[in-house]
């Protein structure tokens, strides 16, 4: 902050700092792919809250940022709604492709390769329907998707379908806040000029992690189903002695 009220001030120097510590001079097109590596820190400051703060569970640490580059291209509702295909489709292929007992690399490449045909095929469908934002689905990070499916599926037969769908939408969730918060066109111009910026942010990441540790709605996750049966053997278990009194 203090490099940023320096390069404000007007003193000595400070003219030539802004000019030299700033991407205001960069081609329109270089400006918005550093703006997408600036908005990064503030996107995992964002997914810090929602774990820590909020105590809400996504499908991975830091998968909302990635998609929210992909949600800023190809729009909320497109984005969403292919995010949730692709959650469903890796659901089905998961079993399918682990029933050909290959090794775990051949089984994540199959995976990777079967995500990057449906965008390849989401792209053909929107060429040939004319709808831009179907074909930019081009932009969605291939592992990332992956993984996230991968995820989701494993958290389907591990803790049930609620807790899976509950975390799908909470990283879609997270993803969407990262892109609201990233269209800030006031924002936008201050981190291109300001880059020292992201400092601030990452300081305000190591505050949130060590002191804002709430977890406010950490109640609403739905309890896994083995939690669940293992709560109802619990209690099978304690009233057992009373029954045979």
């Amino acid at each position: 902050m203090a490099l940023m009220a320096y390069k404000l001030s007007g003193l000595a120097g400070s003219a030539a700092l802004s000019e030299w510590l700033s991407f205001g001079r960069l081609s329109p097109e270089l400006r918005s792919r550093t703006l997408h590596l600036l908005v990064v820190p503030l996107g995992a400051l964002v997914v810090v809250m929602f774990r820590l703060t909020l105590g809400l569970r996504v499908l991975g640490p830091f998968r909302s940022v990635l998609l929210a580059v992909a949600f800023q291209v190809t729009g909320a509702l497109v984005g969403i709604v292919f995010f949730a295909l692709v959650l469903g489709a890796v659901t089905v292929l998961r079993p399918l492709i682990k029933r050909l007992r290959l090794a775990y690399f051949a089984r994540s490449a199959a995976l990777l390769s079967a995500v990057a045909g449906m965008i390849v095929a989401a792209m053909l469908v929107g060429i040939a329907m004319g709808v831009p934002g179907v074909e930019r689905v081009a932009y969605f990070p291939v592992v990332v998707l992956a993984l996230s499916g991968d995820a989701f599926a494993v958290t389907l037969r591990r803790e049930g379908a609620r807790s899976a769908v509950w975390r799908a939408v909470a990283t879609a969730g997270a993803a969407l806040a990262i892109t609201a918060i990233s269209s800030i066109e006031q924002l936008q111009v201050a981190l291109v000029r300001f880059p020292e910026l992201l400092l601030a942010v990452v300081a305000c990441v190591i505050l949130s992690a060590r002191h804002m540790k709430w977890r406010l709605l950490e109640r609403w996750n739905p309890v896994p189903v083995r939690k669940k049966r293992r709560r109802a053997a619990g209690a099978g278990d304690a009233s057992a002695p009373a029954a045979s009194l």
